[in-house]
């Protein structure tokens, strides 16, 4: 992909957590304005939510950066994501070199991320439309799961398609 226009500001602030290098070039690298609609694209490298379709938000880049960061995603990691929204996330993930694999509720959300993934030809994406909290067992175990709207209890399913921690 190439370098977006990115500012350092996405960091977050002084008291906010690190973020590493890696993870803010990532964030350079993917694009934020193809995933927002055209009338939002001028604000698209401001560190703060913008309006995508059905009434959701494209998360600010710094909450972004920040999931990536504590995901902790390395290259060839499979990755779950709930609730794919815009797609920037699973982007940020598959710029990091991990397979991600995402789901989303809502068909237009959906529909609209996976031709985006393809028209950027980002193969390391898989997307399906349905309910997230189900998992996608097929693909377990996943070394990192982020969930775009957590439930107030973390199901088990998901909790159960996690990879065992990796020895140190």
């Amino acid at each position: 992909m190439r370098s977006a226009p990115w500012p350092r500001s996405v960091a977050g602030g002084s008291s906010a957590p690190e973020i590493s290098e890696l993870v803010l070039e990532a964030i350079g690298s993917v694009p934020r304005h193809l995933f927002v609609p055209k009338r939002f694209r001028s604000a698209a490298y401001l560190n703060r939510p913008l309006p995508i379709a059905a009434g959701q938000t494209i998360s600010q880049p710094y909450i972004v950066a920040l999931m990536t960061e504590l995901v902790g995603v390395e290259p060839g990691d499979v990755v779950l994501e709930v609730g794919t929204g815009s797609g920037y996330q699973a982007a940020v993930l598959a710029e990091l070199g991990a397979r991600v694999h995402t789901i989303e509720i809502i068909p237009e959300l959906g529909e609209q991320a996976a031709e985006l993934f393809k028209s950027l030809g980002l193969t390391g994406i898989s997307t399906r439309i349905g309910d997230g909290y189900k998992g996608w067992a097929e693909e377990a175990p996943f070394d990192g799961i982020i969930v775009r709207l957590p439930h107030p209890t973390f199901h088990r399913l998901l909790w159960s398609s996690l990879r065992p921690v990796r020895p140190w």
